[in-house]
C-alpha cells in the first residue's frame, strides 16, 4: 500500500510545472538519444541483416543473425518511447492498452533473446578456444534457440491472457509494463525474482567467458606474433566477439547495480527506501538502465561488424556503389580450404590475364599454382 501510493503521488506530481521544467531538459536529451538509436539502428541492423543472411550458415554467422533481428526489433520499437519523453511524457500510441501490450512484451523478449544470444555467443568460444574438439552442433544451437523464444512468449503472454496481469503506460518511467491484477500480487513479486535472475545475473558468467577469451587471445598473439597461419583468423574472430560481448557488458553494468540498490531496498526497506527517493532514481534510473541502454548496445553493435569483419566492408561498398575494385582480385570464391580468385583484366601481361591462380591450404598465399588457360 506504501509503494502503491508512492507511485500515485509521483505520478500526480507530474502535473506540477516546477517539477516538469526540472524533467524537460533531461527528456529532451534522452528523447533524442532515442530517436538517433531509431534513425541510425533500424538501417545499420537491415544491413547487418542482410549481409549475414547472405553468408555461410556457421555458428557464429547463425548468432549474429539472430541478435541483428533482435536489435532491429529493438530500436525499432523504441521510437514510441523516444517520442513520449519528447512530449512532456505523453503516452501517445502507448496509452493504448493494446499497443501498450505488445510493445512491452515485444522489448522484453528482445531484451532477454539478446542477452541469452550474447551468453551462447560468448561462452560457446570460450569453450571452443579450451577445448578445440568441443562445438556445439548447428542442429543443437537451433533447437536450443527455439525452445529458449517459445518459453519467452509462454512466459509473457500466458500471464495476460489468463487475467493476471495488464499491461499499462506508466508515466513516471516513461515506458510499459505489466502490473498485478487485484488478488495476483504474488506474481508480481515471482516477476521481480525473474527479472532480476534473467537480465542481471548472466552478467556474471559473460564477464567471465570475456576475460577468458581475452586472456586466450594475449597469450596466443604472445606465441604467434610474427608468424602467418589461420590461427590469426581465428583470433580476429575471437577479437570480434570479445568486443560484441564487452559492449554488452558495458551496457549491462548500470541494469546489474540497479538490480543490486532494488533487491537491498525490497529486503530492508519498504520502494522507493533510500535509493529511489530521488527525482533521478524514480524518474529515470529504471529507463535508462533498462530500455536506454538495451537500445544503445542495438544501436550500436552493427558498428563492430563493419568495423571488425572485412568482407561486410567489401560488401557494404559494393551495395552502395563505392567499391572502386582497385585490387586485383576482383571475385573470388572461398571455401575452408581452398580458394579460387579470378584475375582483373588488363593488369599484366595477355598470359597472365588468363590464367587462374589456384590457392591450395593456406589462405595467405603460402603454395600457390598458377595455371595457364
Amino acid at each position: 500500500r506504501i509503494q502503491i501510493l508512492f507511485e500515485k503521488t509521483m505520478v500526480t506530481a507530474l502535473g506540477n510545472p516546477r517539477l516538469m521544467e526540472e524533467l524537460h531538459y533531461a527528456d529532451i536529451a534522452i528523447g533524442a538519444l532515442y530517436v538517433l538509436c531509431f534513425s541510425f539502428g533500424v538501417p545499420s541492423n537491415i544491413l547487418t541483416l542482410l549481409y549475414f543472411l547472405s553468408k555461410k550458415k556457421d555458428i557464429p554467422t547463425l548468432l549474429y543473425t539472430y541478435t541483428s533481428v533482435t536489435d532491429l526489433v529493438t530500436t525499432s520499437i523504441v521510437i514510441l518511447v523516444g517520442v513520449s519523453f519528447l512530449s512532456g511524457r505523453k503516452g501517445h500510441l502507448l496509452d493504448n492498452d493494446v499497443i501498450c501490450a505488445i510493445h512491452g512484451i515485444l522489448f522484453q523478449i528482445a531484451q532477454r533473446f539478446s542477452v541469452f544470444l550474447v551468453a551462447v555467443l560468448s561462452i560457446s568460444r570460450t569453450i571452443t578456444l579450451m577445448f578445440p574438439l568441443r562445438r556445439l552442433n548447428k542442429r543443437g544451437l537451433i533447437i536450443m534457440v527455439a525452445s529458449f523464444l517459445g518459453a519467452l512468449v509462454i512466459y509473457f503472454v500466458l500471464p495476460l491472457a489468463i487475467g493476471v496481469q495488464v499491461w499499462a503506460y506508466h508515466a513516471e518511467g516513461v515506458y510499459c509494463w505489466a502490473d498485478p491484477v487485484a488478488g495476483y500480487e504474488h506474481w508480481d513479486t515471482i516477476d521481480n525474482i525473474l527479472d532480476c535472475a534473467a537480465l542481471s545475473l548472466p552478467v556474471i558468467p559473460i564477464t567471465l567467458s570475456c576475460g577468458i577469451s581475452t586472456a586466450h587471445v594475449y597469450k596466443s598473439q604472445a606465441i604467434t606474433r610474427n608468424s602467418r597461419t589461420s590461427n590469426n583468423k581465428k583470433q580476429k574472430a575471437t577479437i570480434t566477439i570479445i568486443l560484441f560481448t564487452g559492449l554488452y557488458i558495458l551496457f549491462n553494468i548500470p541494469l546489474f547495480l540497479n538490480f543490486v540498490l532494488y533487491t537491498i531496498t525490497i529486503i530492508k526497506y519498504k520502494y522507493p527506501g533510500p535509493f529511489y527517493d530521488s527525482t533521478f532514481m524514480y524518474y529515470y534510473s529504471w529507463n535508462v538502465s533498462m530500455i536506454l541502454s538495451t537500445s544503445l548496445n542495438a544501436t550500436l553493435n552493427p558498428v563492430i561488424y563493419m568495423t571488425r569483419i572485412a568482407n561486410f566492408k567489401i560488401w557494404l561498398k559494393r551495395r552502395l556503389g563505392m567499391y572502386t575494385g582497385k585490387s586485383h582480385v576482383t571475385e573470388y570464391e572461398m571455401t575452408r580450404d581452398t580458394a579460387i580468385i579470378l584475375k582483373k583484366p588488363g593488369s599484366h601481361d595477355d598470359a597472365i590475364n588468363k590464367s587462374v591462380v589456384v590457392m591450395a591450404g593456406d589462405l595467405n598465399g603460402r603454395h600457390t599454382k598458377s595455371i595457364q588457360l
